[in-house]
């Protein structure tokens, strides 16, 4: 897969209760290839992947930096995801292989998602953990 083959860049809302409204916004992953641009909408969060060393984003007013940092248990759950994929597409025991990639899918989202809750968010010069959101 070729880095230009997948998409980064993700147009999404925000609810804003007090004003009875919503904002518009992009959702970027960057995973420092370059190809994730910031937009002109009302926001922009930022993702950095940990796979890499080139941060290409800052945090400013309208834009948020989630700083991912490299987690040996997440990156050894997403190779067994990505095997278990190569063995489906090779229909090597098909039935079976989905069902372990399914169980390890939910597990896979679990140990992301509490990740990133304790992973640092950068909004303008402050920088808190997302929990405190």
């Amino acid at each position: 897969m070729s880095a230009e083959s997948y998409t980064r860049v993700f147009k999404d809302y925000c609810s804003w209760p007090d004003k009875k409204s919503f904002r518009l916004g992009n959702f970027i992953y960057n995973d420092k290839s370059g190809q994730g641009k910031k937009g002109d909408l009302d926001f922009n969060l930022i993702i950095n992947s940990p796979y890499g060393t080139n941060i290409s984003f800052s945090s400013s007013k309208d834009t948020a930096v989630l700083n991912i940092l490299f987690n040996e248990e997440i990156d050894k759950v997403l190779k067994k995801l990505a095997a278990i994929r190569l063995l489906i597409g090779e229909n090597y025991v098909k039935t079976i292989m989905q069902k372990k990639y399914n169980k390890l899918e939910d597990e896979a989202k679990e140990i992301i998602l509490k990740f990133l809750l304790e992973s640092d968010i950068e909004l303008k010069v402050m920088k808190r953990k997302l929990r405190r959101y």
